[in-house]
């Protein structure tokens, strides 16, 4: 398993176990006050939940054959968007400190996740 898969990995999961345990923090970080049951439940799920779950399939991604590049790939798109998102808001107005931190998290993670990614291996059929 590379450094670099390992990298992203333990951001995501970072990131979901923070999202799981401390909802209310996560968002804080943002400026966002989250006062609801129903508002910490999204945090969870998508902060949590999701963000968890991606980083299982990438630390899986060894062993999932012919199918680690797409997985990789589309993991390397979903940081591309995370990225584009912040860039359309910062076009629009001007973050705090974190928005521009975690953009540059996503934009590393692009980078690490596309110097492992073989190319090839998605063109062939």
């Amino acid at each position: 398993m590379s450094i670099q898969l390992v990298l992203v990995a333990l951001v995501w999961a970072a990131i979901g176990i923070y999202g799981i345990v401390a909802p209310k923090k996560l968002y804080a970080l943002f400026g966002v006050p989250v006062e609801t049951a129903d508002g910490r439940n999204e945090i969870r799920a998508v902060y949590g939940g999701m963000f968890l779950a991606v980083a299982v399939v990438m630390f899986e991604a060894p062993w999932l054959g012919a199918a680690a590049p797409g997985v990789l790939l589309t993991v390397m798109v979903m940081l591309a968007g995370m990225a584009l998102g912040r860039i359309v808001s910062m076009v629009i107005e001007r973050p705090g400190i974190i928005p521009v931190v975690f953009l540059g998290t996503e934009i590393l993670g692009v980078g690490l996740l596309y110097s492992i990614i073989d190319m090839s291996a998605l063109t062939a059929a």
